[in-house]
Formats: structure tokens, C-alpha cells, sequence
């Protein structure tokens, strides 16, 4: 797309820059949103798995 948008003629060159931001937008998103959210959901699952509750801390606070 940057190829064309250099070389191309004046007619693609608007439509061109156009699709050049969009991908750059869209990369952004990709990277710097969505891996913070999916951070987010595997950081939970992990604290579950490491901090869970087992059997032994179930009888603790049943005594308590």
C-alpha cells in the first residue's frame, strides 16, 4: 500500500493515505489495547490457579 500510495497517480494517492491510517490505527489497537485486555484476563485465571482455594484453607475457615 505504501508503494502505491508513492507511485501511484493523484486520484489513488487520498484514497491510499486513507487505508495507511487505518492500518496504522488498526496495528495500534491490535498491539496496545487488546494485549492489555487479554493481560488482564490471563492475569485473573492465574491468581485463581496460584492463590485457589484447596482443601486444607476450606477446613481452616470452617473452624474460624
Amino acid at each position: 500500500m505504501l508503494a502505491i500510495f508513492i507511485f501511484g497517480g493523484d486520484n489513488l494517492r487520498g484514497f491510499m493515505f486513507a487505508l495507511l491510517i487505518g492500518i496504522g490505527f488498526g496495528a495500534y489497537s491490535s498491539i496496545f489495547i487488546a494485549s492489555a485486555i487479554a493481560y488482564d484476563f490471563l492475569k485473573t485465571g492465574k491468581e485463581e490457579e496460584v492463590h485457589g482455594k484447596s482443601s486444607s484453607d476450606k477446613e481452616l475457615l470452617a473452624t474460624k
